[in-house]
């Protein structure tokens, strides 16, 4: 196996496991990086005193790492994988360290113990070698005594340690149980995931993983128990640990119990331990289970049955990561073995590991005698009652029932056969699973991953269970027997359709159980699910009727009608050629699936007779069945697809020919760039759209960058299944700067000139593009084409920088300066024309020579603010992957950094709010929600701003403003009418005038109200019903508006001026009111007037004078001062005016003074210019205003050199 950058990424429990490993790919970070032939190690030091060592073998991806995670495989290995595939380069060559040496050595021992798995993974011979020399090793190395005797003792120093330890997590764990009691369990089921998580971690780290994960299980094993059921489960569980505590605080020594509480021996100490239990013969597989476990293990159970005498059973467990996906047992169900056992030590032994193996040769030389199949009553109930007796803590204990049927006596279950073993309802309820699977053939749900599998007395199929594993089992066999006739259920028939996978199973249970839907309900429910190809489980609801229910469901109401002694029809259900007609496409798939699995030559020949002449869509479901059992005998058959008309199915079956190595790299390597990329269909326009695939790691992006170097545009072309180079160029989306260049290298080495010239005519709208893709690009160029590009290249509105100068190399003499409709082209082009151009006064001296027209610079004074910030929004939508709450644009993180500001890529968000970034996001967070939302401040606090652009980004669009004032109706709030259009006919939705309310309650967006207290109080409880109910009633129609999702009001409010309408109980209720204050930092003030104005002068057309932030610093200090009634500092205290002064004042005065510079001062700005701004500002009453400032500017102003132009200024206005 070698490793790559797609085969790590599949190799991670989850993302966060991704992004941790992301950070560790420095080679700072690991102080030893070796690697000897396949073997690669290294040691990443963490956060304690010794770092941890981390080795892999990239011949088959085996992996150790000494970090306490519980992820597998941790950040630590797959950072070092992720190093060693993209930069071998630090990884010195290096004689194998100790601790790799014993992990070899463990691996060595505790590897295949099949045969045949065996000959399947042969050691290459790099990692043949590595083993060799670790064998070497261990063989060459001879006891030190001393050594011995040293880790002996550290053995038992850490031994005594982890006692210690766990003794503290149990005591804690015990009080935590006292306070689960006192609290009543009522309030534990309400909230079992925050209960457990707490304890269960700290038992973590106390040592006591067993323990730890129990109650890490326990809140999901509840969610999927009857909720009548769960405080039984609750009690049972939590008593089970219980019993465990007490028998450990005991015997803390005991190996079983330490086993229940830590962590189990591992497979060498079994094996080296001479007090272990062996026991040599011939076993029987009897069952297998397989369940994938919350911490991203797969745990894989295989149950033996001895053969020789006595009735004793054997569990042989295997663990290994969910990464890796499903793997084959080492057994199958009903193989006899000959082998020798050694059990882990326990009260009543179960598991264990194969000793020794005999070969095949002496399995077939060992005379196995067949034995009958024990029924209950000949199975040890002694064995039961020492298990209760010994180890009361016990929750499995296996029990084999004979091959019979389930039959009912008054209330009661039972299992009729040789003898009549009961099946108490508890036992019935936990196997659910199994019954139902048993009823439906066994075959119903075809790929259930956790699944159970054995053989019964007689039955040729392995899929029949009849293995009964539970706790209620030992009740079981203890019952006596039923007081009157046993009444036969008869089998339930197998559906066609697969039944739901078990997570949706438990949502469709919550349905029916909690819920309640009524029938109908439910038979609209079994529509929606027979659509998507699946049938609900017989356990979970068997409906009463069938009249509503769709045809799949038609043999269970048959089942229903038969008599109790009837018998299930042995006819084959298989699909074949002459009942081809009668499956539905869902049920064709998963038939097809099961008719490979047992009769694959038939499959083969009815895929290639039926399957081409079916719609794209079904060739495409059928031909992925064909990749779970991919064998050397599907190639003709998949060679016959590879001219499919459907792309998909082209590319699917390139896929496996590569898999199966029967075509060359090269197109494997295409198969494997055309995943990076997605191609669907236009709607509306038609043909084709394609985007490259968002990628999470550099690793993606540079495995990528190297396919694409090696291929040609053609083959590019051939891989998206695409007609032409025109196609591809033509429907190409720029969302992915790198793809994109990647492309114009391609096009540019082997696309042929109708390419370069369709994408050279397209480039020049492309954002990001280097320059040096540019110059291959026009390269391909004649100057005849070149020139024709020019003109659009210059008068493009938005031009390429890039795109000018390379297209007007060697044309400059050509170029005319009137064409230019941007001043950054100007100046590049000129620039590189070799002309010296100031920037001082830029745009007023080229409006002065007429190089361009004023209008240009701006046809409206000022646009909706989703239009000035086009490109920060465009940036945000293109690369905002998270959630979004429906009907939103954005989502809730991307509209906070979208307002505050920040890096997006390459991209820089202009902050449009400069505070506090938890009042934003606790804006932003109420708006997800159904409640409205009230900005509060004093006037001039940018609550109108933020609103703005809070729509803009949450729904695009900024314009649904209503402005209240005084003469506010509820028709400007509800709606209106066109009076003429009513009069002529009447009341109707014509005539109905919408308000922004309206719009925006039909189109889900958000609707600003502005100044909401200045609107009269009856009118402001307009928008009670509104905002509860989410309606608008028009009964003039008889009819109302319902809101649609993303629908939400934002209003703002100042809580200064006198004379305004307060917000009624009622209303306020309905609004989460959130209150933006003035900056308390003089710096964060004028970093918000500083870049405000230059926004603002910017559209006005206004230089920006050289001496602003000096001027804005003095106006603000002045404003401040009067604002907060002291100095700054806060040694003199001011009476304060009237006015506000706030940052919105301060940012009107600077403003005028920027237009007072440029017409009448030169350009500078001064306090002649600015003082009778200041002065309008703050004087608002002309006597009690006028007052308070002649005492300020003699008090304070007057002492201070660097304000005395201010001083004599102000006091001559005054």
């Amino acid at each position: 196996m070698s490793l790559t950058t797609n085969k790590i990424t599949e190799l991670a429990p989850d993302q966060a496991s991704l992004n941790a490993a992301n950070k560790l790919i420095k080679p700072k970070k690991w102080p030893t990086l070796s690697q000897h032939g396949d073997l690669v190690w290294g040691e990443c030091q963490g956060s304690g005193a010794n770092p941890y060592r981390t080795v892999f073998d990239d011949s088959n991806a085996g992996y150790k790492c000494t970090c306490p995670s519980r992820k597998f495989p941790c950040k630590h290995v797959l950072a070092l994988m992720w190093m060693y595939v993209e930069d071998p380069g630090p990884f010195t060559e290096g004689e194998l360290p100790q601790w790799v040496t014993d992990w070899l050595g463990r691996r060595r021992k505790t590897g295949s113990d099949s045969p045949q798995e065996e000959s399947k993974s042969k050691p290459t011979p790099k990692a043949r070698e590595s083993l060799l020399a670790a064998q070497q090793a261990v063989t060459d190395k001879q006891p030190d005594p001393k050594a011995e005797a040293k880790r002996k003792a550290a053995t038992e120093k850490r031994a005594k340690a982890t006692q210690q330890s766990i003794a503290a997590g149990i005591d804690d764990l015990q009080q935590w149980l006292n306070d689960q009691v006192r609290g009543g369990f009522a309030a534990f089921l309400n909230d079992p995931n925050s209960r457990c998580r707490t304890i269960a971690s700290r038992l973590v780290d106390a040592k006591a993983q067993a323990l730890a994960s129990r109650l890490d299980e326990l809140p999901s094993r509840l969610m999927q128990t009857p909720s009548d059921s769960r405080l039984n489960l609750l009690i049972q569980e939590l008593g089970r640990i219980v019993l465990i505590c007490r028998a450990w605080k005991a015997n803390p020594s005991d190996p079983e119990l330490t086993r229940l509480v830590g962590s189990s021996e591992n497979r060498d100490s079994i094996l080296q331990s001479k007090e272990a239990i062996r026991l040599s013969s011939t076993w029987e597989v009897v069952g297998e289970q397989v369940t994938t476990r919350r911490d991203g293990l797969v745990s894989q159970a295989t149950w033996l049955m001895n053969l020789g005498e006595g009735n004793r059973f054997a569990l042989l467990l295997d663990f290994f990561p969910a990464s890796l996906g499903q793997r084959s047992s080492a057994f199958a169900v009903g193989e006899k073995i000959a082998a020798e056992l050694a059990f882990y030590p326990a009260r009543q032994p179960l598991r264990a590991v194969i000793a020794e193996r005999k070969s095949s040769s002496e399995d077939k030389d060992h005379d196995i005698k067949e034995k009958k199949w024990p029924v209950a009553g000949e199975q040890p109930l002694g064995t039961y009652r020492d298990v209760l007796r010994h180890a009361p803590w016990t929750g499995e204990v296996p029990l084999l029932l004979p091959s019979g049927r389930i039959a009912q006596a008054g209330s009661g279950y039972w299992w009729e056969s040789e003898d009549r073993c009961p099946m108490a309802s508890e036992l019935l309820k936990a196997l659910d699973d199994v019954k139902g699977r048993w009823m439906m053939g066994g075959s119903a749900l075809e790929k259930v991953p956790s699944s159970w599998r054995a053989i019964a007395e007689g039955d040729p199929s392995p899929d029949l269970i009849l293995l009964a594993f539970a706790g209620q089992a030992m009740q079981v066999a203890l019952r006596s027997t039923p007081g009157g006739e046993l009444q036969p259920l008869a089998p339930l028939p197998r559906l066609k359709l697969p039944a739901l996978p078990p997570q949706a199973r438990q949502q469709f249970r919550n349905l029916v159980r909690v819920i309640k839907l009524a029938e109908s309900q439910i038979a609209v429910v079994t529509h929606l699910l027979a659509a998507r190809g699946y049938v609900i489980h017989p356990t979970d609801y068997m409906p009463r009727g069938f009249d509503q229910l769709p045809d799949v469901y038609s043999p269970w109401a048959s089942w229903q009608r038969v008599e109790e002694t009837s018998q299930v029809s042995g006819e084959d259900d298989r699909i074949n050629a002459d009942n081809w007609e009668g499956w539905m496409p869902a049920e064709r798939r998963v038939a097809i699936s099961r008719l490979r699995r047992e009769q694959p030559e038939d499959a083969r020949e009815l895929v290639a007779d039926k399957v081409p002449s079916l719609p794209a869509e079904q060739r495409l479901q059928i031909m992925e069945t064909l990749g779970e059992c991919l064998s050397a005998e599907d190639q003709s058959l998949l060679e016959g697809f590879t001219n499919d008309r459907s792309g998909k199915v082209r590319t699917l079956v390139a896929q496996y020919l590569a898999r199966m190595g029967a075509v060359e790299d090269e197109v494997s390597e295409v198969t494997e760039y055309a995943d990076f990329f997605s191609v669907a269909k236009r709607r509306l326009r038609g043909g084709y759209k394609i985007t490259a695939n968002r990628l999470k790691t550099k690793a993606q992006r540079k495995r990528r960058g190297d396919l694409a170097a090696k291929l040609s545009l053609r083959s590019f072309v051939q891989g998206l299944n695409l007609a032409n180079e025109v196609e591809l160029l033509s429907s190409w989306e720029h969302v992915d700067e790198e793809a994109t260049d990647e492309l114009v290298r391609m096009t540019a080495a082997t696309g042929s000139e109708q390419a370069v010239s369709i994408l050279a005519s397209r480039i020049t709208a492309f954002d990001g593009i280097t320059a040096e893709s540019f110059q291959r690009l026009f390269d391909r160029l004649s100057t005849e084409a070149r020139r024709d590009y020019l003109p659009q290249v210059l008068q493009n509105d938005d031009p390429n920088f890039s795109a000018s100068v390379v297209c007007a190399q060697g044309l400059w003499g050509e170029i005319q300066f009137a064409q230019l409709k941007s001043l950054p082209a100007l100046k590049e082009l000129k620039k590189l024309a070799g002309e010296d151009h100031s920037t001082k006064t830029v745009r007023h001296e080229m409006l002065r020579k007429g190089l361009f027209s004023r209008a240009s610079v701006t046809e409206v004074l000022r646009e909706p603010v989703e239009k000035t910030y086009e490109d920060d929004l465009k940036v945000l939508r293109a690369r905002d992957d998270r959630p979004k709450p429906t009907g939103w644009v954005l989502s809730p993180q991307a509209v906070v950094t979208y307002i505050i500001g920040g890096k997006v890529g390459k991209h820089q968000i202009h902050a449009k709010y400069v505070g506090d970034r938890r009042i934003i996001e606790t804006a932003v967070a109420t708006l997800a929600t159904d409640r409205a939302l009230l900005l509060m401040g004093v006037p001039g606090t940018a609550k109108s701003w933020v609103s703005e652009h809070m729509a803009a980004a949450i729904s695009g669009d900024s314009t649904k403003i209503i402005q209240c004032t005084a003469g506010t109706d509820e028709n400007q709030i509800r709606y209106g009418w066109n009076y003429a259009q009513l009069l002529a006919k009447g009341p109707s939705r014509d005539a109905l005038v919408a308000t922004p309310l309206f719009r925006a309650m039909e189109n889900g967006s958000l609707c600003r109200l502005e100044e909401l207290t200045r609107m009269g109080s009856d009118v402001q409880d307009t928008l009670i019903t509104v905002l509860s109910e989410k309606m608008l009633p028009i009964p003039e129609l008889n009819d109302a508006v319902y809101a649609k999702q993303g629908f939400n009001v934002i209003a703002t409010a100042n809580d200064r001026d006198k004379g305004v309408n307060e917000l009624s109980a009622a209303l306020k209720r309905r609004f989460n009111v959130v209150v933006l204050p003035l900056p308390d930092d003089l710096d964060q003030e004028i970093q918000i007037v500083t870049r405000r104005v230059g926004e603002m002068a910017q559209s006005l057309d206004l230089p920006e004078p050289k001496n602003v932030v000096e001027e804005v610093a003095r106006v603000l200090a002045i404003f401040r001062e009067l604002r907060s009634g002291e100095t700054a500092d806060g040694k003199t205290t001011l009476k304060s005016p009237s006015a506000t002064l706030s940052t919105a004042e301060a940012i009107a005065v600077m403003v005028s003074g920027f237009s007072h510079a440029a017409y009448f001062n030169d350009g500078v700005l001064s306090a002649e210019g600015l003082a009778p701004n200041v002065l309008g500002a703050i004087v608002k009453d002309p006597v009690q205003d006028k007052a308070i400032l002649e005492e300020y500017l003699e008090t304070v102003l007057k002492k201070r050199r660097d304000f005395a132009d201010y001083y004599s200024t102000l006091t001559e206005l005054v």
